[in-house]
């Protein structure tokens, strides 16, 4: 944008005022990506924490319970199952939604 910016300036109109429009558009496109960033850093690391404790659940947690339910011959109800299915399941699903709203924003923001 800033080279036909350049371009149509050169051509048709002043290009010093225009390099000054252009060096201020490239000077807040910089600012603004930095502040994406600062803003983005926060909700990620809550996000990463999140997903090491789904991790440590599904890894550890959920198995000893397994354990215990099958040594004691316990038949778990509907619900239990259903809960312990959708947390397993749950980090994949939180990973596509991060990667498909990261796409999205990298979209909107960057092109």
């Amino acid at each position: 944008t800033i080279i036909m910016q350049i371009y149509f300036s050169e051509k048709y109109g002043v290009i010093t005022e225009n390099l000054q429009d252009g060096f201020h558009f490239l000077k807040r496109k910089i600012e603004t990506k930095q502040r994406f960033i600062k803003t983005i850093q926060y909700p990620l690391i809550l996000v990463m924490i999140f997903m090491t404790m789904l991790f440590g659940i599904n890894h550890f947690i959920l198995p000893e319970f397994q354990q215990i339910y099958t040594t004691m011959d316990i038949q778990l109800s509907p619900t239990l199952n259903f809960l312990n299915e959708f947390i397993k399941h749950f980090p994949h699903i939180i990973i596509i939604f991060i990667a498909t709203c990261s796409s999205l924003l990298m979209m909107i923001c960057f092109i």
